[in-house]
């Protein structure tokens, strides 16, 4: 509930330790409606790129991030 409260608000991002965790909780939130997209290494350059353009833009509201990596994506936002 709190998370879709935020979500409305605008971009949220949630940090987890683990790429695999990233994945589970991509899916779990996307289970119960939230859609949402993950990013981590495992993801192709190109792919990243469009999903922090995306985040930027709007389209994407919720994003599931590696924590390992908060330092790249909050310097490009």
């Amino acid at each position: 509930e709190i998370l879709g409260q935020y979500q409305e608000e605008g971009g949220v991002i949630v940090f987890v330790d683990k790429q695999e965790h990233a994945d589970d909780v991509m899916k779990d939130l996307m289970k119960h409606s939230y859609p949402c997209m993950s990013l981590h290494g495992g993801i192709d350059q190109y792919d990243r790129g469009s999903i922090i353009q995306d985040f930027k833009n709007g389209d994407i509201r919720l994003l599931v991030q590696l924590s390992n990596n908060s330092h790249k994506l909050l310097s490009t936002l």
